[in-house]
């Protein structure tokens, strides 16, 4: 960038990649994190861990609000109004 030229950074996802807390790339929050603008969040990792860890459908689908509103909590993912 010092010497001009373009930044350019692609997002793009599909219904299959945001089906599922595991798949979903805007919800991925490692830490550290080596993605240019998207946060570290410990507690939004173990919540799509626990959804990828669990075996049973009652407890995913239990998880995955819970995973849906932690995540629309976080001020890297809300949307001005």
């Amino acid at each position: 960038m010092d010497k001009g030229g373009w930044n350019l950074f692609i997002t793009v996802a599909t219904a299959l990649d945001a089906s599922t807390p595991l798949t979903n790339p805007y919800l991925a929050t490692p830490c550290p994190n080596d993605v240019a603008g998207f946060p570290c969040d410990e507690e939004l990792q173990r919540l799509r861990r626990s959804w990828w860890e669990s075996t049973d459908e009652a407890e995913r689908a239990r998880l995955n609000p819970s995973t849906q509103d932690f995540s629309r909590s976080c001020r890297s993912y809300s949307l001005p109004r």
